[in-house]
């Protein structure tokens, strides 16, 4: 059986863009939503002495689920509209889940 694997991407909102970036993030529900082999895709707000930001946990069926996920055209699109709402450059953490996770699908 192929191993889940997963993400997480913190991005840090260029000064007065952190709702604008929480809504950008959160626009990629509805499409994720329909992603087979997606099963987790969770935002996060964070609040830190480095600023304000969006968390992402993503979870993924196999490697090959997480490729689809990052080459669909919904993530091209939102790579596209990052640039202007960021003031760092994204946090980007691939991981490899692990048993006795409460609540994940293992």
């Amino acid at each position: 059986m192929p191993e889940k694997v997963g993400l997480f991407i913190i991005f840090w909102a260029a000064p007065d863009k952190a709702r604008a970036l929480m809504e950008e993030v959160q626009s990629m529900a509805e499409v994720v939503n329909r992603e087979r082999g997606t099963l987790v895709y969770a935002f996060h707000k964070v609040s830190s002495e480095r600023g304000e930001g969006v968390a992402v946990y993503e979870l993924y069926e196999n490697a090959d689920a997480q490729r689809i996920h990052g080459e669909s055209d919904a993530i091209n699109a939102l790579r596209g509209r990052l640039p202007e709402l960021l003031g760092a450059p994204p946090e980007r953490y691939q991981l490899i889940p692990v048993t006795g996770a409460k609540g994940l699908p293992f």
